[in-house]
């Protein structure tokens, strides 16, 4: 019985960390006003609700999990800027901040939508609200 209690409370602080990660993230903006880019409005981003949608484990999707060894993100790390690594311009087989949140965020969604799920938008101005 101690065994599956000691089980619960385990499983009870490893979900309260990824919720609490989420919670401490809340709502981001993204702007490229910083590379002289911003042509369109920034963008509201909500870790919460993609958390929710896309479980605990799911940081390493956009915060660059997907590239192996390229970039080891762990929750709870240090998070560094997106544009740290991606510049203004495409440069060499990396694509610069603007295409990196294209296909990161679009291309999320547009393959969600493929496959008859519910998904966020991915027209531009569906992202790109005026406040």
């Amino acid at each position: 019985m101690k065994k599956v209690n000691l089980a619960v409370v385990v499983l009870c602080l490893t979900l309260g960390l990824g919720v609490a990660v989420a919670f401490a993230q809340g709502h981001v903006t993204l702007s490229l006003a910083e590379q002289g880019m911003s042509q369109r409005f920034p963008v509201e981003f909500d870790h919460a609700i993609h958390l929710a949608k896309m479980g605990d484990d799911s940081c390493k999707d956009c915060h660059h999990g997907r590239h192996g060894d390229q970039v080891n993100y762990q929750p709870g790390d240090e998070e560094k800027r997106c544009s740290d690594c991606h510049k203004a311009a495409d440069e060499g087989g990396m694509p610069g901040v603007m295409h990196a949140f294209h296909k990161n965020c679009e291309g999320c969604h547009a393959r969600e939508r493929a496959g008859h799920k519910q998904s966020g938008p991915v027209a531009c101005g569906e992202c790109h609200v005026r406040k």
